[in-house]
This record gives C-alpha cells, structure tokens and sequence, in this order.
C-alpha cells in the first residue's frame, strides 16, 4: 500500500509504493532510473505538433521519439527474455555464491530434512519475487506500448499503432487494478477507442471507452485499500500523491469527452451532452483547460438544452462560455472565429426562445428536469445569468427584451463573418437576424408595426441576394428568394387585413397592397426561374425532390395573391382571377403527373377546390355587370 514518506508532508510529498520500492535497489531498477532522463525528453518530443516540425519533415519529432520509446522496450523484452528476474532474485535476497556454499554446509550439519525445508521456502520465495519482477516489466512494456502506440497513431500510421496498443493492453489486462497500470491501462484502452471512432466504427469505440471508464470505476472504489495510482509518465514509482490523482483522474476526463463524441455519433444526444457536461466541469474544478476550446464545448452543449427547451440549462451553459472565453482574447483569427461562434449560439438561443412562445411545444410546457443537474459551480456567474430571460415571453415588453440581446449578438457575430470572407455563415447569421424581426412581429399588436419589422426583413435579405453569384450561391439565393417573396406576401395579406370588415380601401390603399402583392410575385417568380432547364427553359415535369415543395408552395401563394388583389373592375378582377386560376391548374398537373409525391396533400384539396370556386365568381361579377 502507498504511503508519504516521512518528512515529506503526507499529501504534498512524494509517495513511495511500498511494494514497488524494492525495485530502485535492483540491476534493472537503476537501469530504468537511467532512462528515465532520455524518457523524459522524448515525451517532450513526441507532444511537439506539425506546426513546431519543418514542414518537409512534420513528424520528424514523432519519429525522434519513437526511437528512444522503442529502444527503451526493446532492452526491457531482452531483459525479460534472458531471464534477468532470476539474476536479480540473488540481489534482492542478498545471495550470492559463497551464501549458497553456507547454505550446503548448514544442510550437511543440520541433516537431510533441515536442507530441503530450507530449500523449499527459498524456492517459494524466489519464485515470488521472480513474478513480482515480471509483473514489473510487464507494466514498463505496457507503459512503453502505450507511448509508441499513440506515436504511430499521430504520424498516421494507424495499423502498427493499433498492434502496440494490442499488445499493451494485453500484457496490462491482469493488472489493470494494480496502481501502477490502472492509469496505462485507462490510457490505453482510451487511446484504442479513439482509433475506432477515427475508423468510423462507434459502436466498436464504445466498447473500450467504457472499459476504460469501468476501471476508473473499480479502482476509485478500492482507492482506500490501494493507495493513488501509479505515474503514467515515470518509468519508477515517483510523484506526490496529488499528482498520481491528478493524472488518474485527468485520465478519466479524457475519456468521458470522447464517450460524449461517441454517444452523440451514435444517436444518443442525452447521454453526449451528460458526459459533455461532466467532462467540462471536471475541466473547471481540476483548472486543466484552453479557455475558448472548453468555452466552445460548453456552448455546443447549450444548444442541445436548446432543442429540448430546458432554458435554464442551455442559460447557465451560455454565460459561463462567454465568463470563460474572457480569460483568452481573440488575437488569431481562429480564436476570433471562437469568440463569433459563442454569440451566434447566443443568437440561437433568442431565435428559439421567441419562436417556442409564439408556436410552443409540449417540451416547452414540460417542467425543467436539469436545472440542479447542469451547474458548473467551480465559476459564479449568478450575477450574469440573473440577466438572461429563461421563461417564454408572453408580451411584446417581454418579447422585446430577447429581440435586443439577439440582435447585439448578431451584431457581434457579423463583425467576425463578413460577406466578403464568409459568405455561407454570413448568411445563416443574417437568416437568424431575419426571424428575430419575423417572431418579434407575431407579438405586435398593429398591422403597421408588424409590417415596418418585415420590412426590415426584406430590406436585410434582398440586399444580400443581390450581392450573391447565382452560379455560386444557387441554394443560398433561392432561400432568399422564397423568404424575401414570403415576407412581402405576409406585408399584402397584413395590409389587406385592415378592410376584411367590408370597408374599401381607398386608391393609394389599395396601390400599395398590390404592389407589395406584384414585389413578392416577382421574387417568387425569381426564385422559381432557378428551377427552369438550362436548354429549354422550361420547369422540368419531375423537379429534383428537396425543391418539389417549395416550387409548389410558391407556385400556390402567387394564386393567392392575385385573388387577392384590390382591384375596381369586374374586369380586373376577371384577369387577376383567371391568372389564379391557373396557376392553382398548374399545382393539380403536377402533382397528378407526380402521383408518388405526397407533400402537398393539404394545399392540393385546397387548389383543387380554388380551381372549381374562382371561375363560379368570375361568371357571376361579369353577369353582374353586364346586367
């Protein structure tokens, strides 16, 4: 069992394992203490990156360290092949050949029996000492293992990367629980999980992750009886007893972040975002971080809270991703990047929260299961959270609260992605931008304010569309397209709803309905010219299907609207009404020539009874007139 030795401080001091100490006084104990200098140096070596290596030669560190990793094994298997744990059983019992000469003449004196009882207890000693020697160099080539495998694994050779891991975990199986292995072992059977999932086979990962995890497990609960573990570092029992803690559980951290890659790779968000969440706040509590990358995570999970409307949660990730991120500024233009990505999450937040209180989800009416769960409590940020709305805005006061934190956060996030460097996330960020106005409207209570943020919808859109190559930006210019003919379609439908009572709009009125009307006819129709065959410039009889739907939802919407333009004359409304009519026909043809699409079901009902009514309406005006 390991103890602090005397003098040393208990748990400030340095450990000695009583039952390895005995190796420092052997051949092969001062041997290692030799290597451990060269050791050292190497695991320096090997943790260089690409970018410290001459770019001709980016692993010429690995390769410089593999060298001194395999010499060391090499010389531990040859020891171990020409028997040396024999040769050190006579160093360590203090016997030598004039010991063994003593030994024949006492049997002489003292009879038969006397000498082989005596023989016998030397025999079982020396055979325990023999395996306690062997366990010991097993756990140095299973250390060494380790090393070289990770080394072989990071210069891109994976397969004899993975044959040294194999071999490592083999001859550490039996002592994995020992303290000197169990922190190797945990590393090793980590290591050989994260060379699975590189391999894309996440189950096949997860088996040794949560090996790795069930040793932690098994040895923290015997931890009393044991002692800390050993050093995963030191060839010889070294370190302070925080240290060899420090480093086991380190250890384990690393393996429960990739347990949460793994889980989320495998279609159980819960379980990624718990083991995500853990890995975060160990992080905290053992100050073992790089500010932004831990700050990042932390807003990644907060998304997932996000989805599963746990406002609180997602909350409480958020401010302490941004209280963190503060402890590294943006100097490189990744570290920018990081910074922009934090307020594009805060952005989502916004996004989300006013759009599960205008159209809320039975998760949004759930009670919150995670807020006493989900508490990075190794940082106070109680203060900032205190200012962060966590409940559904039920007014537009309210409303009006989270469109102003987004929208500042879109700001900050677009000073990083401009159009000129970053013209997909430009426009994802701009999108999100565009429903704070959307979802903010729907809690406006006059027409006129919810047309004046719309507005602002178009305006921020169509500046954007105009700027981007079709030939380049197809996809992105037709979201726009539909978005910004969309919103001018709810502004008509919004002005016109002023004169559903039966009252007339007067000529200015009614111009300006219908100008919005014919400005989102045109940018459907924009959007809609996308979808037309290069040569025939005809909309092909079968549309690819990510875009069947929305061509027919454009297509339905401009019948719409020119049913409802605010016209004076039967005859007007006869054009605009047979133009309707129509282009419902052309919905019903479609979709009557497209049998197997059934994504239009409702709308189709509802064309087809258009189709039949409108031309009804027509004959009855112009009879109306004529009489």
């Amino acid at each position: 069992m390991a103890s602090a030795s005397a003098g040393d401080g208990g748990e400030a001091g340095h450990v000695i394992d009583e039952e390895l100490e005995w190796i420092r006084g052997t051949e092969f104990g001062k041997w290692l203490e030799e290597q451990q200098e060269a050791f050292d140096a190497a695991l320096k070596q090997n943790d260089l990156t690409i970018e410290d290596n001459p770019r001709t030669e980016p692993f010429k560190s690995k390769y410089a360290a593999r060298k001194v990793f395999q010499k060391i094994s090499d010389d531990v298997s040859q020891r171990m092949a020409s028997d040396l744990a024999d040769v050190l059983f006579t160093e360590i019992t203090g016997g030598d050949a004039a010991t063994a000469t003593d030994d024949e003449s006492t049997d002489k004196e003292n009879g038969e029996d006397a000498r082989e009882a005596d023989a016998s207890s030397k025999g079982g000693d020396k055979d325990g000492e023999k395996g306690k020697m062997k366990e010991f160099m097993d756990g140095t080539l299973g250390m060494l293992g380790l090393y070289l495998g990770s080394n072989h694994i990071e210069a891109e050779e994976t397969s004899e990367g993975e044959r040294h891991l194999k071999d490592a975990a083999r001859v550490l199986h039996t002592t994995r629980l020992q303290p000197r292995n169990c922190t190797v072992y945990i590393k090793v059977t980590c290591m050989q999980g994260i060379l699975w999932a590189g391999r894309g086979d996440h189950k096949k990962s997860l088996e040794f992750l949560k090996e790795a995890e069930d040793v932690y497990t098994s040895y923290k609960s015997t931890s009393a009886e044991l002692g800390p573990p050993g050093h995963p570092n030191k060839l010889l029992p070294a370190g302070t007893t925080a240290e060899l803690w420090q480093q086991f559980e380190a250890a384990h951290t690393h393996t429960l972040f990739y347990l949460a890659q793994c889980y989320g790779h495998l279609g159980q968000p819960s379980k990624s975002a718990e083991h995500c969440q853990l890995t975060l706040r160990r992080q905290l509590e053992a100050k073992s971080y790089t500010p932004l990358d831990w700050a990042i995570n932390a807003a990644g999970i907060s998304q997932y809270y996000l989805g599963m409307s746990e406002w609180t949660a997602s909350a409480h990730c958020l401010v302490c991703a941004s209280h963190v991120a503060l402890e590294q500024p943006g100097e490189t233009d990744e570290q920018k990047e990081q910074h922009a990505n934090i307020d594009r999450c805060w952005l989502k937040y916004y996004v989300n929260l006013l759009d599960s209180a205008v159209e809320p989800s039975e998760q949004d009416a759930a009670p919150s299961t995670l807020d006493r769960k989900v508490n990075f409590a190794a940082i106070d940020v109680s203060a900032a959270q205190a200012k962060v709305p966590v409940k559904l805005p039920t007014s537009y006061a309210e409303a009006l609260v989270a469109f102003r934190a987004g929208q500042e956060h879109a700001k900050v996030t677009l000073a990083f992605y401009n159009l000129d460097d970053h013209v997909s996330d430009y426009v994802v960020v701009l999108q999100d931008q565009s429903k704070l106005y959307q979802k903010l409207s729907e809690f406006a209570k006059d027409p006129q304010d919810k047309c004046k943020l719309h507005k602002r919808r178009v305006d921020l859109l169509s500046a954007v569309e105009k700027e981007l190559n079709p030939q380049y930006f197809l996809a992105t210019n037709r979201q726009l397209q539909y978005e910004v003919a969309e919103t001018l379609h709810e502004m008509m439908n919004l002005k016109r709803s002023r004169f559903l009572d039966g009252a007339l709009p007067d000529e200015k009125q009614a111009g300006k309905i219908n100008k919005l009307g014919q400005q989102s006819l045109n940018w459907y129709n924009k959007f809609i010219d996308t979808l037309r065959d290069n040569k025939t410039k005809e909309i092909p009889e079968t549309l690819e299907e990510h875009v069947v739907r929305p061509y027919l939802r454009a297509k339905f919407s401009m019948a719409s609207i020119y049913h409802r333009f605010m016209v004076g004359t039967p005859g007007q409304y006869a054009e605009f009404n047979e133009k309707s009519v129509a282009i419902y026909h052309e919905c019903i043809n479609y979709c009557a020539a497209n049998p197997d699409y059934d994504g239009f079901q409702e709308e189709l009902a509802v064309s087809k009874d258009m189709a039949e009514m409108i031309p009804i309406k027509i004959s009855r005006m112009l009879q109306g007139q004529s009489a």
